[in-house]
């Protein structure tokens, strides 16, 4: 299995953080709190802006697969509303953009961030300890997520939402673009799309048996229910749902918070 075998393989290893540029304030932000735990080799992943190009959305699709033409599930309204919600297909791409760099560049694996996100305030003492219990015979690992399962468990594999951080193999990569892509039904709001197949597989599983079925492939979580961070300054409707040990930040308010103090 291609994962991090030690806690040091893990910092030493590419870090793809999603975002506009390299030179904006959040990338920014975010690359010097990931350089600032340890981490090495960070590199930027482009999210497109099609409201700040003159790309349509389907050429950024094109530029990354090809012309061969993809199917939008025509279900998820958002998804397919590219002016009223285009960080929907944004972030689809931008994700697909990852995984290709991981396998075009062979990697083993990757830490995949939005450029959004805060570390728990508790990362340096915790962090290390989940990475250790964690088997390594993973595709995705959520080290971030919405979960929220009440489970009294440090590493659990559960249904998840949200995709600011995950480790993900190069299995897992090609899985992912396999999976997904080219989905019967078509491309929809990525982290809703796994979730599904991971409800699904976990219903899936033969009686008695603590193996995962063929519907999707083997992940984990690091749940931190059990230590909170109420430091960190979080989107009000995440307050609840941000379970792991990364979490997406509300920065407009940490911002305000802070010059309210100054």
């Amino acid at each position: 299995m291609p994962a991090p075998k030690t806690w040091d393989d893990f910092l030493n290893g590419p870090v793809l953080i999603i975002s506009k540029s390299s030179d904006n304030e959040a990338y920014l932000r975010t690359y010097q709190r990931v350089k600032d735990r340890g981490f090495k080799n960070i590199i930027q992943i482009d999210l497109p802006s099609i409201r700040e190009s003159v790309y349509t959305i389907q050429v950024h699709w094109n530029r990354l697969f090809g012309s061969k033409p993809l199917n939008f599930n025509q279900e998820d309204s958002a998804f397919i509303d590219t002016v009223n919600y285009p960080n929907k297909q944004e972030s689809a791409v931008a994700h697909f953009n990852a995984y290709k760099y991981i396998l075009m560049n062979k990697l083993d694996f990757a830490l995949i961030l939005e450029d959004n996100i805060v570390f728990h305030k508790d990362w340096d003492l915790l962090a290390p300890k989940y990475f250790e219990v964690t088997p390594p015979d993973y595709y995705l690992c959520y080290v971030g997520h919405h979960c929220g399962c009440g489970i009294n468990a440090h590493v659990i594999r559960a249904p998840t939402f949200s995709m600011q951080s995950i480790i993900v193999t190069s299995e897992g990569a090609q899985y992912l673009l396999d999976k997904l892509l080219y989905h019967p039904k078509g491309v929809r709001t990525l982290d809703c799309m796994i979730n599904d197949a991971m409800t699904e597989s976990l219903v899936n599983q033969q009686p008695g048996t603590d193996g995962i079925s063929n519907d999707f492939c083997n992940w984990y979580a690091w749940n931190a229910e059990m230590f909170q961070d109420t430091d960190a300054i979080k989107f009000n409707e995440f307050i609840e749902k941000d379970k792991g040990l990364i979490f997406r930040e509300d920065a407009e308010r940490a911002k305000k918070l802070l010059n309210s103090t100054n």
